[in-house]
């Protein structure tokens, strides 16, 4: 009797438990908690403003201007750029007048010739600026390199008009090596150097500061 209660117990919860898986469960409609319905009278308006159109390149600036051909013409300046920088100008350097020589008559050449002439070689170690005269005429004036040996032959007179570096050249006068030409200046303006080699005058007009020479003259002069 007791195992016959038991089996319908058992069958009686088999068969609500099968009832209760059966059934489907409705999911809750989600509603929104932070939005409150608003009805359409308390709706705010909304205005779009009204622009009207306008072509970009209607304007009359000339590098903005489209042309009938579909391309735009930008010929002028694009004022969203830097204007160019001007450079300063430059002061005016006064340029030095180089004091000329007076030409020597052509009597005095013939009266004073010497018979061996007279000759001036120089040997540049350096770039030098060089000015030269010969028996009046200007025969050089230029930036010589370094490594060049110039000879130079007159008659009456060879001027040495500037010198920009002494300190580079050398001098050879008549055959006779006289060294540096900053050392030879300097002997000369001490008196250790004569003023006369050997038929030949030696004078310098003005040495300024950082060896520039102006008017070293060598002037040929007839034997006594």
């Amino acid at each position: 009797m007791k195992e016959k209660g038991r089996m319908a117990i058992l069958f009686i919860f088999f068969l609500l438990l099968s009832v209760g898986c059966g059934e489907t469960v409705q999911p809750l409609p989600e509603t929104a908690t932070n939005e409150m319905p608003v009805s359409a009278e308390e709706a705010p308006e909304i205005l779009v403003p009204v622009v009207p159109g306008r072509d970009p390149f209607s304007a009359a600036a000339p590098y903005a201007r489209l042309k009938e051909s579909g391309f735009v013409d930008r010929t002028g300046r694009d004022p969203f750029l830097p204007l160019p920088r001007q450079p300063e100008p430059a002061e005016p350097v006064p340029a030095e007048s180089p004091v000329v020589p007076e030409p020597v008559p052509p009597a005095a050449v013939e009266e004073d010739r010497l018979p061996e002439g007279l000759i001036v070689a120089l040997e540049t170690v350096d770039r030098c600026w060089l000015d030269v005269f010969i028996d009046g005429r200007r025969v050089l004036r230029s930036n010589v390199a370094g490594g060049q040996t110039l000879r130079f032959e007159a008659e009456r007179e060879i001027v040495l008009q500037q010198v920009g570096r002494e300190h580079t050249v050398r001098l050879t006068l008549n055959g006779r090596d006289l060294g540096l030409l900053s050392h030879f200046v300097q002997r000369l303006a001490a008196g250790e150097e004569p003023a006369r080699q050997g038929g030949v005058h030696v004078s310098l007009e003005r040495r300024h500061s950082g060896g520039v020479l102006v008017g070293l003259r060598f002037l040929a002069v007839p034997s006594p």
